[in-house]
């Protein structure tokens, strides 16, 4: 749910005319309270229907409890996807990027599409097609393996390849050095006078 909060977040960054505190109002239920609900409503199901033994804690696939699990991860994943179309056709129809060449500007979409598919829950579709009994067990290592590394995607996405990151990171790593040989000096300072 957190990956559809996160697409409603850059959809609303990228349409400026809604506030700040709007944003909190539609993101902290969905958040929170659509997956509450979701719970809620599949153990009213059938709280019997949960495959509970030793070794796993799972929805059933046989009595098609699995779909309340299923049915909102592929919609999440879905509307991200559309988030992420209008997201990238916003992004290339900036000033900045009309100026570029063909290359630059499918260079930057590319860019852009590798860092917002693992943030959206792009994964997700792997986990999805993992219920396809014929390709199961190919789609579940790639489900693991790419969940496994999102906030390693993540992380490089949104913190290391984040100019905006960069730059605070250059000016609190340059305040730092300052502050340092201010207090190198500042030592010495002291050392020397108490000879």
């Amino acid at each position: 749910m957190w990956m559809f909060v996160e697409g409603i977040h850059l959809y609303l960054k990228v349409n400026p005319s809604i506030t700040r505190k709007m944003k909190l109002k539609i993101c902290a239920p969905i958040a929170w309270g659509l997956p509450a609900i979701i719970v809620s409503v599949t153990l009213g199901m059938g709280i019997t229907e949960y495959a509970i033994d030793d070794s796993n804690c799972w929805l059933p696939i046989e009595h098609g409890i699995v779909y309340a699990f299923i049915a909102p991860a592929l919609a999440i994943t879905v509307v991200n996807m559309i988030f992420l179309v209008i997201i990238i056709y916003k992004y290339l129809s900036l000033k900045t990027n009309k100026d570029k060449s063909d290359l630059a500007r499918i260079k930057a979409s590319v860019r852009a599409i590798v860092i917002l598919i693992p943030l959206l829950g792009g994964t997700w579709i792997f986990g999805v097609l993992q219920f396809d009994q014929t390709s199961s067990i190919v789609f579940s290592y790639l489900f693991t393996i790419c969940n496994g590394l999102q906030g390693v995607f993540i992380f490089f996405g949104q913190c290391l390849l984040d100019k905006d990151v960069l730059m605070f990171l250059r000016q609190r790593s340059s305040r730092v050095k300052v502050g340092d040989s201010f207090l190198s000096a500042a030592t010495m300072t002291t050392h020397e006078g108490h000879k």
